[in-house]
């Protein structure tokens, strides 16, 4: 029914001239088992073995935004290839993570450090309503391809495990990205409880 809705929704607005440019969706997971991890999420640790050894330091975002200025670096820079990506001030980034922090836990969001305890990415997670949300993750794009990401969001779940959370959602992850190989060892773990899609449109005026 859902899915019929979004159908019926483009339909009316494509005959009003919009035409559709993306899609997104988000994907909620639950373990099969009370007490069990989120599905996937042993997969991921290979990963965190691996960054730790090699010299990586992963540790918790400090919730008091004394690390904001270097968060605010890294997303000018690993955000760059995103849809519709346009810089923004600091203040502007300020105020929305200021904002966004007075409304939800984001105590599982993690920052990662090199070899030489430089801030070279970050993942943004919060708590809500018994789900651990993977928001949005950025790497410098010279530390790519080391399956840094993985790492993680195994650190973020595997501390809201702890907590007693086994259900975790894939936010707004954009169709055909890179993200969504994530969702799909998940899914390979276990099957997705719920898929929300969302159809961005625009039209020329």
């Amino acid at each position: 029914a859902r899915a019929a809705s979004m159908i019926l929704s483009a339909i009316i607005f494509e005959s009003c001239g919009f035409q559709e440019i993306e899609r997104y969706h988000s994907v909620g997971f639950t373990a099969k088992n009370e007490g069990d991890p989120i599905p996937g999420t042993p997969l991921l640790k290979p990963a965190f073995d691996n960054a730790i050894k090699t010299g990586f330091t992963i540790k918790p975002l400090d919730m008091a935004l004394s690390e904001l200025p270097e968060l605010y670096k890294l997303s000018m820079v690993g955000f760059t290839e995103s849809f519709l990506y346009e810089p923004i001030t600091y203040d502007v980034f300020k105020s929305i993570y200021s904002m966004a922090l007075t409304r939800f836990d984001f105590s599982p969001s993690r920052l990662i450090l090199d070899s030489k305890k430089q801030a070279i990415g970050f993942l943004f997670a919060f708590i809500d309503r018994g789900y651990i949300v993977i928001k949005s993750i950025a790497i410098a794009p010279e530390f790519r391809a080391l399956k840094l990401s993985n790492a993680l969001i195994y650190s973020a779940v595997t501390d809201a495990h702890t907590r007693g959370i086994s259900k975790g959602i894939s936010a707004l992850v954009k169709t055909g990205s890179k993200s969504e190989h994530h969702e799909k060892r998940h899914s390979n773990a276990g099957a997705s409880d719920w898929k929300h899609e969302y159809i961005l449109m625009s039209r020329k005026i």
